[in-house]
């Protein structure tokens, strides 16, 4: 009996420890796995991150390539490659582009202006300014008064003013009219001359002609009766006045 208590005894403990020798390979197996596919699955791991990363500094690389061929094309340079619908584009695009600066400046602008006039201190020199307007429109409504009461003396006076002006137009007038009379009777005599030379009067003298040309005005200061057109006066009369004229070398009244 002894022995076989025994015997059972060292049965169980020899049980006992190949279970807990099972189960540390277990534990050995796991630990093993764990560490094996571990390192796999990390370098898997850093491989992707790598690769990922290496693609999207290719498409940072290309994009910034791409913005800096699209400044160069803002400024004018490598356009040799574009046709005209590109070119186009590119025109309505700076367009577009200076359109909004402008905009945003005349923003910037106004949005200062309107600040700097929030903020607005009156200076000395400002306030003298506006001293010197508010005397000048008090002025402007003294002097205002004053032409009102005296609405009758100044309208008198601005009366004499008008015939006065108007006299002197006048005068004016009456003169450039008899000038103008002087050259009509001039550019008549002219013609009545040529005409007279082609009827066959080519023989009369320089000085008779000169003195029928003379003949059909009269200096202002001399006579006051104008004559305006051919006066049929005794050609005898014209010629000798004309002739004394002539030899003396002196002009008529008029053209001094």
């Amino acid at each position: 009996m002894e022995r076989r208590s025994a015997t059972e005894h060292g049965g169980r403990r020899n049980d006992r420890r190949r279970r807990d020798e099972g189960l540390r390979m277990l534990k050995t197996l796991e630990r093993y796995q764990n560490c094996s596919y571990g390192t796999l699955e990390v370098s898997r791991s850093a491989k992707d991150v790598e690769q990922s990363s290496y693609r999207e500094y290719l498409k940072v690389k290309a994009k910034y390539e791409s913005l800096q061929r699209y400044q160069r094309q803002l400024l004018g340079e490598d356009l040799g490659p574009f046709n005209i619908k590109e070119l186009d584009h590119l025109e309505h695009q700076l367009d577009a582009s200076l359109k909004q600066v402008r905009s945003t400046k005349t923003q910037s602008l106004v949005d200062q202006l309107s600040d700097l006039q929030s903020k607005a201190v009156v200076l000395p020199q400002e306030k003298y300014l506006l001293d010197a307007n508010r005397t000048l429109e008090r002025k402007i409504l003294n002097v205002s008064d004053q032409k009102n009461t005296q609405g009758r003396d100044v309208d008198s006076k601005n009366s004499k003013a008008v015939l006065e002006v108007r006299g002197i137009y006048m005068d004016i007038h009456s003169m450039t009219i008899l000038f103008y009379v002087g050259q009509l009777d001039e550019i008549y005599a002219e013609n009545h001359l040529q005409r007279s030379w082609v009827g066959g009067e080519q023989s009369t003298s320089y000085g008779h002609n000169q003195a029928q040309s003379q003949g059909f005005f009269q200096p202002l200061d001399c006579n006051s009766n104008l004559q305006i057109g051919f006066n049929p006066v005794g050609s005898s009369q014209m010629t000798a006045a004309s002739d004394a004229q002539t030899v003396n070398g002196l002009l008529p009244g008029w053209m001094l």
